[in-house]
C-alpha cells in the first residue's frame, strides 16, 4: 500500500514540478513514419547493408536473394556477395553451391580480403562433399603471412578436424595449437 502512494506521489510530483508537460506531450502529434522511396530502396548500398544486417540477424533466406542481385547490380563488392553468398548456402548444406561460389571468389578475386576465410570454408565444403585432400584447401591459409588471428585458427581447427579420423596425436597437437594461437 505505502507503495502505491510512493509512486502516485511521484507521478504527482513530476507532472506539477513540469507545470502539466505529461499533458502537453500528449497532445504533440507522433512523427511519420520515414518510409523509403523507391530510389533508396533499390541504392546497392542501402541493400548491402540490408542483406548484412539479414545475415547478422539469422536470416539467410532473406538476405540470399539480395546478395544474388547484388553480384549483378554491385558489382564493386562481388567478393563480399560472393563469401556471403557461400556461407549461407555452407549453413544450409548446399556444398557444391557453396563450393562453386567460393571458387569463383578464389579465381576472380585472388587480392581479397576473403581469400584466407574462402580458403578455410572451402576446406569444410570439400570435407563435407568427400573429396580426398580437403587439406588442399587450408595449407595456403597457414602459409599466409597476413592471414588474421582468427582465420588462423578456423584453419588449425578444419585440419585438427580433419585429421582427427586418421591421426587423433595429430588432432590433439592441432587442437592444442589453437588454444595457443592469440584471437582464437
Amino acid at each position: 500500500m505505502r507503495r502505491r502512494s510512493v509512486a502516485a506521489l511521484a507521478v504527482a510530483f513530476f507532472v506539477e514540478s513540469c507545470g502539466g508537460c505529461v499533458h502537453e506531450r500528449a497532445t504533440v502529434p507522433t512523427p511519420t513514419v520515414i518510409r523509403e522511396t523507391p530510389a533508396s530502396a533499390s541504392a546497392p548500398r542501402l541493400r548491402f547493408a540490408d542483406a548484412m544486417a539479414r545475415v547478422e540477424r539469422g536470416d539467410d533466406s532473406g538476405a540470399r536473394p539480395i546478395f544474388a542481385d547484388l553480384l549483378r547490380t554491385y558489382p564493386e563488392l562481388e567478393d563480399y556477395h560472393l563469401a556471403n553468398l557461400a556461407a549461407i548456402d555452407e549453413r544450409a548444406g548446399r556444398f557444391r553451391d557453396a563450393a562453386a561460389l567460393i571458387d569463383r571468389l578464389l579465381a576472380a578475386h585472388p587480392e581479397s580480403v576473403w581469400v584466407a576465410r574462402a580458403l578455410v570454408r572451402r576446406a569444410r565444403v570439400a570435407a563435407a562433399l568427400g573429396d580426398t585432400d580437403p587439406d588442399a584447401f587450408v595449407a595456403p591459409v597457414l602459409a599466409m603471412p597476413h592471414a588474421d588471428d582468427a582465420t588462423r585458427a578456423g584453419a588449425l581447427l578444419v585440419r585438427a578436424d580433419l585429421r582427427a579420423r586418421t591421426s587423433p596425436r595429430e588432432a590433439l597437437a592441432l587442437y592444442q595449437e589453437v588454444r595457443r594461437t592469440p584471437g582464437a
